[in-house]
């Protein structure tokens, strides 16, 4: 079977190769999301709001390309939901600010 680098075991995962640790885990298949292994053109096809999560996500330590990508789509940047910005924040602890009564963030 052709390895899919978004479907992954939990010993692919952590890299487990000692033979004591695999006693103690069961070896599962999951299905993961990775941003920083995707490609820009694997993330545009996704058409929500996690399509600026994983951009964000992907670029959070590469500020340079970050900018780019918030640059580049910064009309869907601007209408983003909030608990998409929940979720960035969550992940990547950027200090996003906003007014928590908005149900739509302007100022990603």
């Amino acid at each position: 079977m052709k390895k899919n680098k978004f479907f992954l075991s939990l010993f692919e995962m952590m890299d487990v190769s000692d033979p004591e640790v695999r006693t103690c885990l069961n070896d599962y298949r999951v299905h993961l999301i990775a941003p920083a292994q995707m490609t820009d053109e694997e993330i545009m096809k996704f058409q929500s709001s996690l399509r600026e999560v994983l951009f964000f996500i992907k670029y959070s330590k590469d500020w340079e390309n970050l900018s780019s990508i918030l640059e580049t789509n910064e009309e869907r940047f601007r209408k983003l939901e909030r608990r998409a910005v929940d979720v960035i924040e969550a992940i990547t602890n950027s200090g996003i600010k906003y007014d928590e009564e908005e149900e739509a963030v302007d100022n990603v």
